[in-house]
């Protein structure tokens, strides 16, 4: 009998980490155009796509090696996932905003006020928020924000999910 031979923890992790992306784009997109704003609750459910995924990739992983992932096997597939799969979707939101939607941090500002004026904000406060914001409200800025947020946000993902996929071979426990 051949023995399973361990796939590659990169190789897992870019291929899940684009799908992940593509995924994450297609639901920034459909926000977008559905004019659901960045603070509504309903875009908590961007992080179910993400999960299901890192958990499919473990899976993944296991089934086309010997039944078995390390913790450190399962980060090293999450990491790959975070890293591809926020430079897909980075890359492909700056063309969004730059080109598509150009309009995209004007409603985005228009937005902010109305949330800081709802909030019961004065003029002066209002006006420091805008400023403190202002940084972002470019293609170029957004995009390195995503990227950085994205990949943060994905290593904090595959640390807790790698917690609970792991499965260590009986063979290599001490």
């Amino acid at each position: 009998m051949e023995e399973a031979t361990q796939p590659s923890t990169r190789s897992i992790g870019i291929k899940y980490g684009l799908i992940s992306g593509l995924v994450g784009i297609v639901l920034f997109v459909v926000y977008d155009l559905a004019g659901i704003p960045n603070d509504s609750k309903i875009r908590w459910i961007s992080f179910l796509p993400g999960i299901v995924i890192l958990i499919l990739a473990h899976k993944a992983f296991k089934d086309e090696g010997n039944g078995y992932m390390s913790f450190g096997q399962g980060m090293g597939i999450g990491t790959a996932a975070a890293f591809f799969g926020s430079l897909l979707s980075a890359a492909i939101m700056y063309v969004y905003v730059a080109v598509v939607s150009t309009d995209y941090f004007e409603r985005m500002a228009e937005q902010n006020l109305r949330t800081w004026e709802e909030a019961g904000m004065s003029d002066a406060e209002i006006s420091a928020a805008e400023q403190f914001s202002g940084f972002m409200m470019n293609p170029a800025a957004f995009t390195v924000m995503a990227l950085i947020g994205g990949f943060i946000g994905g290593i904090i993902m595959a640390l807790i999910i790698s917690a609970f996929t792991k499965k260590q071979d009986p063979a290599e426990i001490i």
